[in-house]
């Protein structure tokens, strides 16, 4: 019995070792999958980087195109160079009736913002507006009877966009403070000859209005 003490006696310390090895084994495991998962929580609370000018928060690019967005309507007296209007909001569809017996096939009555505005710009009344050619003397087959109508009422988003600097020049041929029909002027008119380029822009689209302004107006230039 005395001789098979030290057989047991090592058996028993090789158990021992192979339980210390398995529990260090599992340790070392335990440590380096926790570690493992404090990097990943890490790294997926580490802030993302703003794109912001020191001083900006979040929303500044929305509240920038808010602000840009304003100069289309309730700023836009503010332009220095430009006077923009929108076709489809701010023009009624249907001749405008001069008198009993005569209509302007090619004039369209506005609402009262645009009045209100036009009417600020020029230092007179004006009520609606007459649609030429490329100069205010030439009709435009483009912009006159069903043609004009069915471009007021396509659903659309177009602004027209008049270079206003010009328009008390003798020689401004594209913009006439009073309308005239058949040898007689109307004060509450407007002549605007749409396709006279590149005083007159026609701009589609809301985003290709605000990008020519803020690229040509300087009081754009200065602000965006």
């Amino acid at each position: 019995m005395n001789q098979n003490q030290p057989k047991s006696n090592k058996v028993l310390w090789w158990i021992i070792g192979g339980i210390l090895f398995l529990v260090v084994s599992l340790l070392i495991i335990y440590t380096v999958i926790q570690t493992n998962k404090a990097k990943e929580t890490s790294f997926n609370q580490k802030p993302t980087e703003s794109n912001n000018k020191p001083g900006q928060t979040g929303n500044s690019s929305t509240t920038s195109k808010e602000e840009l967005e304003k100069y289309l309507l309730e700023k836009r007296l503010d332009l220095q160079k430009y006077f923009v209007f929108c076709l489809q909001k701010e023009v009624k569809p249907g001749k405008v009736a001069i008198t009993n017996q005569v209509n302007a096939n090619n004039g369209r009555n506005i609402v009262p913002s645009l009045s209100n505005h036009l009417s600020k710009l020029i230092g007179e009344r004006k009520d609606w507006i007459i649609f030429s050619g490329k100069y205010t003397n030439e009709t435009s087959e483009e912009w006159n009877k069903d043609k004009l109508d069915q471009k007021i009422k396509n659903g659309e988003e177009w602004y027209i966009i008049f270079d206003k600097s010009q328009i008390n020049s003798e020689t401004c041929n594209y913009f006439s403070k009073l309308a005239g029909i058949g040898g007689t002027t109307f004060p509450t008119g407007i002549v605007l000859a749409v396709e006279a380029e590149p005083e007159v822009q026609i701009k589609k689209t809301k985003k290709e209005t605000l990008d020519f302004l803020k690229k040509n107006d300087p009081i754009l230039q200065e602000k965006f």
